[in-house]
Order: structure tokens, then C-alpha cells, then sequence
């Protein structure tokens, strides 16, 4: 794979991070609670990432996990806290409304911004 495409990789999911958040905000607000919200967030990937395990053939890996340092399972936990968070943070707001990277960028550091107003912008 060329830089160029991987650049590109990244470059998307670098995107979709604030999508997966205001989606799954929506969702949250939609079912009227951030952390079913998330659980179903969770099995969604966890499906897909079964489903590329298994079509990549590289399901062999899993039976190195055991007794991998378990600080590398941090990851897990820290991924946890963020969807759980952004989820909890943007449900305040209006559905479809949040801007996760006001809320979490440099400026916002977990300032939560939230939209009172559906034509109006999000203010803290």
C-alpha cells in the first residue's frame, strides 16, 4: 500500500471522528440514553471488525493475545471513556446539533458546547 493511499486512509477517519460523534449523539438522544447509545456503537464495530478479521484471513492473531502486557488493553478502556463522553456531551444538545470539535478541540477542552437554538450556532 503507497504512502499516498495511507495518508488518505487517515485523512478520513480523521474526518469521521466528529461524524461517528454527532451520529452517535443523535442516536443517544433519539433512544434516550447515551450509553445504549454506545453499547450499540460497540457492537456495530465489533461486527465489522469481525467481519474484516475474517475476511482478512488474520484471525490466527487472537490466539497471541493472552499474555500480552495487559497496559495495551488500556486502549480499550480510553476508547470507552471518549465515545462514553462525546456520547454524554452532545446528547445534551439537540439532536444532530453538536460540534464535538468545539467540544473537545484546543479551545473547547471538554467545554461541552451545546445548541439551544436549532438555526442558531452552539455556544457553550
Amino acid at each position: 500500500m503507497g504512502e499516498g493511499v495511507r495518508h488518505a486512509g487517515l485523512m478520513v477517519a480523521g474526518v469521521g471522528i466528529p461524524v461517528l460523534a454527532a451520529l452517535n449523539a443523535n442516536l443517544g438522544a433519539r433512544i434516550g440514553s447515551p450509553v445504549a447509545a454506545a453499547v450499540v456503537l460497540f457492537a456495530v464495530g465489533f461486527a465489522t471488525g469481525l467481519v474484516v478479521l475474517l475476511a482478512t484471513g488474520a484471525q490466527g492473531a487472537l490466539a497471541r493475545v493472552p499474555g500480552q502486557p495487559p497496559i495495551l488493553f488500556l486502549a480499550g478502556c480510553l476508547m470507552a471513556f471518549y465515545i462514553l463522553s462525546i456520547t454524554f456531551c452532545c446528547a445534551k444538545g439537540r439532536a444532530g446539533q453538536c460540534d464535538p470539535v468545539r467540544a473537545f478541540g484546543p479551545a473547547g477542552q471538554f467545554g461541552c458546547d451545546r445548541c439551544d437554538r436549532a438555526d442558531g450556532p452552539c455556544r457553550a
